[in-house]
């Protein structure tokens, strides 16, 4: 059954819809899209050190750094200033992985 409230909004009374779950799955599908797209393309475009898209030797440390150096400049350009940053931790580690969802999530 449907009705408008005083605002002028429809209110249904069946739907009870959690939005934040529906953005959860639709940006899961669009990055598992994006990676086997990429995959594939990368597959048939090879580079060295890498199988597809996942970097056999990705070193999270100089990901950071990369996405530190490109925050820096967007904040050097909007503020004319930037924060300093510090990496601590295991900055010598290197895994399989994909640099660019690195460099996103950092």
């Amino acid at each position: 059954e449907a009705r408008i409230d005083k605002k002028g909004r429809l209110i249904h009374s069946g739907m009870h819809y959690n939005f934040g779950q529906f953005l959860d799955r639709f940006y899961l599908s669009r990055v598992g899209v994006r990676v086997l797209i990429g995959q594939h393309i990368m597959l048939h475009h090879p580079q060295e050190g890498f199988i597809g898209i996942i970097q056999k030797e990705c070193q999270p440390a100089q990901v950071c750094m990369h996405a530190v150096e490109d925050a820096r400049r967007i904040c050097e350009m909007s503020y004319g200033i930037a924060p300093e940053v510090e990496l601590e931790g295991a900055t010598d580690m290197a895994l399989p992985y994909i640099p660019e969802h690195l460099h996103y999530i950092f």
